[in-house]
């Protein structure tokens, strides 16, 4: 079973490169679709939806690791 530790770990590492990744799509995808891309904006929007996906992977991983101990 992973611990709540190694759980936020594994969490904080996707969450890196998720932001890594996705702040290179909106480079290529903004100026593709005629949105203006600034570099801030790309930043904040980043940060947003990491944060969101960091709580969902965590909370989701905890469920399963609690449904394996039963």
């Amino acid at each position: 079973m992973q611990t709540r530790k190694r759980s936020m770990y594994e969490s904080f590492i996707n969450l890196i490169s998720g932001y890594l990744l996705s702040m290179g799509s909106y480079a290529i995808l903004f100026p593709l679709l005629g949105i203006e891309y600034r570099v801030s904006d790309s930043m904040w929007i980043s940060l947003w939806f990491s944060l969101l996906s960091v709580s969902r992977s965590y909370c989701i991983r905890r469920f399963f690791n609690r449904k394996e101990v039963r």
